[in-house]
């Protein structure tokens, strides 16, 4: 009879451990986000989500601003559901709620808040054909001065509705900087896109590039404490300046900007210079614009950055942001498989 030496099976066993966790795979799910005023798919959307075999959708149902007028937080630019969300694809109701929204509450405003948006987002999600939710989730870039009042109504939407999961978006300086406060919820989506300045004058791209990324990444601060799943970008938009002063989001595209003789493109760079007036477009003479966009390979690279720092659960949720058709033409089913699957 071989007597088996118990230090020699725990080694073993530690070993095959070891070993199953390091090739076990990471289960990922793709999703998108929607945001648009009014829900109403089209036939390449639905197939988008039928191929990528998405089986939840991050519908934006409003944003929550302050009003002065009435001097408390209101909807604003709720969804219109024009159709129902298939039945096959669960609804997550996203709230965005704008940081000076929280500046002024006290605890029975922010007791109310959490109650009109537990009860407005569920009567949404009724008009889209869901009589249950099981997740909300809160989108808010909180800043030092507002983190009690947010972390508090997280906690009263959390009191109301237990049932539901609670996640919460997360930006890179949150994602790095752990000493602004560690939300009180389920889960994060970590946003890899508008980690730049907008309102900037300049050559960058503020929606996503890999350099200013890296900046907010660290070996050494490890995992985040909560599940974080991911957001990545599909968008683009031109940014109007006028004497490097921010004007807002141009309605020209980058079609637009490629032809004729409207505007000039300033070699090596992103900036257009615009050569006539354009009124309906709200621009003149010798304004900028510099168009923004973040191409396959650069979202690929971005995934393969942050992969390794996103290593406490089994399970990832990949957030495209956003659905569209014109989007999707640039990003093909394939290739945002090809991404996702980067996360395994």
């Amino acid at each position: 009879m071989i007597r088996r030496r118990p230090h020699i099976v725990c080694f073993l066993l530690s070993a095959l451990t070891l070993l199953l966790s390091c090739t076990r795979e990471r289960q990922v799910q793709t999703s998108f986000y929607y945001w648009k005023t009014a829900f109403s798919l089209t036939s390449i959307e639905e197939d988008a989500l039928r191929h990528l075999h998405v089986n939840r959708l991050f519908v934006r149902i409003m944003d929550v601003d302050w009003s002065t007028e009435r001097s408390e937080p209101v909807p604003v630019s709720p969804v219109v559901f024009k159709q129902a969300i298939p039945d096959s694809i669960a609804l997550v109701p996203v709230v965005f709620i704008v940081n000076n929204a929280l500046t002024f509450l006290d605890k029975p405003a922010i007791q109310t808040l959490a109650a009109r948006i537990v009860s407005y987002t569920s009567a949404k999600a009724a008009q889209a054909g869901k009589k249950k939710l099981s997740e909300i989730q809160i989108d808010c870039d909180w800043t030092k001065s507002t983190k009690a009042n947010y972390f508090a109504l997280l906690e009263e939407i959390k009191k109301k509705k237990p049932a539901w999961k609670l996640s919460v978006t997360l930006r890179l300086h949150q994602f790095k900087n752990r000493s602004t406060g560690i939300p009180p919820a389920d889960a994060t989506v970590l946003m890899l896109y508008n980690m730049g300045n907008l309102r900037k004058s300049g050559n960058q791209n503020s929606i996503l590039e890999l350099n200013e990324m890296k900046k907010y990444l660290s070996d050494e601060s490890g995992a985040y404490p909560l599940p974080t799943d991911v957001a990545l970008p599909l968008f683009s938009w031109t940014v109007a300046f006028r004497n490097n002063e921010y004007l807002g989001i141009a309605r020209v595209s980058a079609a637009d900007l490629n032809k004729g003789s409207t505007f000039r493109k300033r070699p090596g760079t992103r900036l257009y210079e615009v050569l006539e007036d354009l009124p309906q477009a709200g621009l003149r003479k010798k304004d900028l614009l510099r168009n923004e966009s973040v191409p396959a390979d650069t979202v690929s690279a971005a995934a393969q950055l942050i992969k390794k720092h996103l290593t406490s659960h089994d399970s990832l949720r990949v957030l495209y942001y956003h659905l569209d058709q014109q989007l999707l033409k640039t990003f093909p089913d394939e290739k945002l498989e090809e991404i996702s699957h980067l996360f395994n």
